[in-house]
């Protein structure tokens, strides 16, 4: 049986998605699916305890920014910023940001 007569060829899903990535970073909305890829994959990385108190809010370059209830929340991810700047970029497969920040709205907090 020749490559003509296996079928149709397989989707490349990699270049698919490469060349979405590409347009929207030209249309200026990388970012925006960067953050919905980093958001679709936040409480798997993060946990359910810390995603009930940290929000992503913004990607803005290789900068993640965070919103918190509380300054103790945001001494407390800039303690863990590392660490989860790598277990969001193994979650999402890869990394995302290379900088945590946090800032608080204390009118952001949820009801749990």
């Amino acid at each position: 049986m020749t490559s003509e007569e296996e079928g149709p060829a397989e989707l490349d899903l990699t270049s698919i998605k490469d060349a979405f990535s590409s347009l929207l970073r030209l249309r200026g909305l990388g970012g925006v699916a960067s953050l919905a890829a980093l958001m679709s994959v936040w409480e798997e990385a993060v946990g359910s305890e810390l995603a009930g108190k940290v929000r992503p809010v913004a990607l803005r370059h290789d900068e993640l920014v965070v919103e918190v209830d509380s300054p103790a929340w945001a001494t407390q991810v800039s303690l863990l910023s590392e660490q989860l700047l790598d277990q969001l970029a193994k979650a999402a497969g890869t990394p995302l940001a290379n900088r945590l920040s946090a800032r608080v709205n204390p009118r952001s907090s949820r009801k749990n």
